[in-house]
């Protein structure tokens, strides 16, 4: 799981130098055929997006919440160069950002929830059940930055998404 909250958090620093603003008000991402684009793709968008030259990324401050950095993703436009990779593989110009940033803390949200779901049922010490609760906490900020609509199309392809971001 720490494979993937760090590569979310690449991705975030990454996705966070974009320029230009745009304001996206619809609130579900993610539909079948991106996602599928995406798996079939993601390592392509990756290494483009290295080697597109676009270089303004900033440093992403370590203490953001989720949602500071749905907001912030929503504010913001990719360059042209990283909209243009977005599109060439089957995600949204303006939104592709978005649109990766929702897939992966999906993937960490159902892992929180499996987990959870996991030990629901057994003895807990105090110090565990406060683990339990923080975990809880965050599982409910994530879940709340998704559409439930994004929500199940990530847990339906959970499998790949999670094999993916794992190993980033």
């Amino acid at each position: 799981m720490k494979k993937i909250i760090f590569a979310a958090f690449v991705f975030v620093c990454l996705i966070l130098s974009c320029e230009k603003k745009v304001d996206i008000t619809q609130s579900s991402f993610l539909d079948d055929k991106t996602i599928e684009n995406f798996v079939a793709n993601h390592q392509m968008i990756l290494d483009d997006i290295k080697t597109s030259g676009a270089k303004a990324w900033v440093v992403a401050n370590s203490n953001f919440s989720v949602k500071d950095f749905f907001e912030a993703f929503r504010k913001k436009m990719p360059p042209n160069k990283v909209g243009k990779i977005f599109e060439r593989y089957g995600l949204n110009a303006k939104m592709g950002h978005l649109q990766i940033t929702t897939m992966q803390y999906g993937i960490v949200a159902c892992t929180i929830e499996e987990a959870l779901a996991e030990i629901e049922n057994t003895e807990r010490t105090d110090e565990q059940k406060a683990s339990d609760n923080q975990a809880r906490a965050w599982l409910k900020e994530i879940k709340s930055n998704i559409s439930p609509e994004d929500y199940e199309l990530v847990k339906k392809y959970k499998a790949k998404l999670y094999e993916i971001f794992n190993k980033l």
